[in-house]
């Protein structure tokens, strides 16, 4: 009997894992978004990448872009380590660090520890771009197409794995 009930009970822990992945599923997917007030719509991943890396510092509009970065061990930071830098969070703090030593940043991005603070933070600058959830996209802001893709488009290349 006992057997039988611990069997249970795993079958019930592995159904419940299987659902929550499930739900997730469509949430892994992560949205850039920008200021409400900037005129792009839609970027290449290589220029997305170029502008998280901070190489292009300047939107078209000649405004600086101010990169605000999710908390490490995020899906969001996953998948812009992952899509975006090639890199793990050790190797991009590095990177930070020799960037604003060569003098080729002015500052180190600002990380912010949620969803809701990112997104306030690029409502609030005119220059603001970060990564969010797609499950989590606020109001105010405008949702970059990657690739001539939304976050939700079949092919999109913000996806977490």
């Amino acid at each position: 009997m006992r057997r039988a009930s611990g069997v249970a009970a795993a079958v019930v822990v592995m159904l419940a894992v299987a659902l929550a992945t499930a739900a997730i599923g469509d949430g892994t997917s992560v949205a850039i978004v920008v200021n409400a007030s900037n005129d792009v719509a839609d970027v290449s991943r290589d220029d997305l990448r170029a502008i998280f890396r901070l190489e292009r510092q300047f939107w078209p509009s000649g405004r600086r872009i101010t990169l605000l970065l999710p908390p490490s061990g995020s899906v969001e930071k996953d998948v812009l380590l992952r899509q975006l830098y090639g890199v793990d969070d050790a190797e991009l703090r590095k990177y930070w660090v020799t960037q604003l030593f060569r003098g080729a940043i002015p500052a180190i991005p600002s990380t912010v520890r949620s969803p809701e603070a990112l997104s306030a933070a690029v409502r609030s600058s005119e220059g603001g771009i970060a990564a969010v959830p797609v499950t989590a996209i606020p109001p105010g802001v405008r949702v970059l197409r990657v690739d001539g893709k939304d976050p939700h488009d079949p092919g999109y290349p913000l996806a977490h794995p």
